[in-house]
């Protein structure tokens, strides 16, 4: 029985208008043709709609994509508008403010010593650079950091409160400047199917020969997801439309001219289990008045449970380096 509210996309032959063919991005696959049919993938999580789209895998490759379903019908899934994003982003004190940018750099410190290793004061681009954390970690750390925001309200913010001005609204906006380490920090599964590979393509532009790219990404197989489903937090059509394993990640960087230096998952994320719903804050990351002593025990439970899910694969996000060596994959539709 369905519980009330809840739908699902139940046609074996979905209506798909000429223009809406899909292919899926990473291997080049078919999805979706204007004859319609679920041959060349499945449905995740019985078909069940999230915020009007359903998850796709390929069959061939196993890559997932989000698809907005639109009564008997499949379509490329909605494009987000992130010009105004990032309200959840903002700190409200310097205090705050301060937080954030000293976790960015114990999150990725051990990147940035093998970067300082590597290069000689490194060049940094953070694709993706939200509130201006990340960039300003960087450049405390001693590297050449910018960084790219399509949000207005987020590159002001990174000026104006964070104190970080090196900030470009697009990738145009850079010229032709190359830099040793591209990051790409919960970026790559907000680029909407239709042109990530182009944009991707963009992106190493900007990363000089023997340079990596750098980044973390939900873990679609990861052990929160296969527990709770499309009620973990990462699921989250029209915003989250790419859903990686570190298999498609491989292979999609693979075709981009990448060879893989470093690949891991990481955490079992608290959030999906303490949440009393998706996006409702749970007790630690707001607690009570006087209960602020129980985060970090908390935090430390899952911590060591996180270590074994960790050595499985099975992880909550997926921290990935790739080098820079090859030529790019063009596949049919993408050329």
């Amino acid at each position: 029985m369905e519980a009330e509210g809840v739908r699902y996309f139940r046609s074996k032959t979905p209506r798909v208008a000429p223009r809406h063919q899909v292919s899926c991005f990473v291997c080049g696959q078919p999805l979706l043709r204007h004859s319609g049919n679920l041959e060349a993938f499945s449905l995740l999580f019985n078909g069940k709609i999230v915020e009007d789209h359903v998850l796709a895998r390929c069959r061939h490759c196993g890559m997932v994509q989000a698809l907005l379903a639109d009564g008997e019908g499949l379509q490329p899934p909605a494009e987000a508008d992130y010009s105004e994003y990032g309200d959840y982003l903002v700190a409200a004190t310097e205090e705050e403010i301060r937080k954030q940018i000293d976790e960015y750099a114990l999150r990725w410190r051990w990147m940035f010593e093998r970067l300082a290793q590597r290069f000689a004061r490194p060049a940094v681009l953070d694709f993706g650079s939200g509130a201006g954390y990340f960039p300003q970690a960087a450049a405390e750390f001693g590297f050449a950091s910018c960084g790219v925001e399509v949000s207005s309200k987020l590159r002001e913010y990174s000026r104006d409160k964070v104190g970080f001005a090196g900030v470009y609204p697009s990738l145009e906006a850079l010229g032709e400047e190359q830099y040793d380490a591209v990051f790409a920090s919960e970026v790559i599964e907000h680029l909407h199917p239709a042109y990530s590979r182009d944009l991707m393509i963009s992106l190493l532009a900007h990363l000089r020969p023997g340079g990596l790219f750098v980044g973390s990404t939900p873990n679609i197989g990861s052990l929160n997801v296969r527990l709770f489903r499309d009620k973990d937090y990462v699921i989250y059509p029209p915003w989250h439309v790419c859903y990686f394993s570190t298999h498609t990640l491989d292979r999609y960087l693979r075709s981009l001219g990448l060879e893989r230096d470093y690949v891991t998952t990481r955490e079992l994320s608290p959030l999906s289990f303490l949440r009393p719903s998706k996006f409702e804050l749970s007790f630690v990351e707001k607690p009570p008045k006087g209960w602020e002593w129980i985060v970090p025990p908390v935090h430390l439970a899952f911590r060591l449970a996180g270590v074994p899910v960790r050595w499985c694969g099975l992880g909550h996000q997926i921290y990935f380096a790739y080098l820079k060596t090859g030529k790019v994959e063009y596949l049919a539709g993408h050329a």
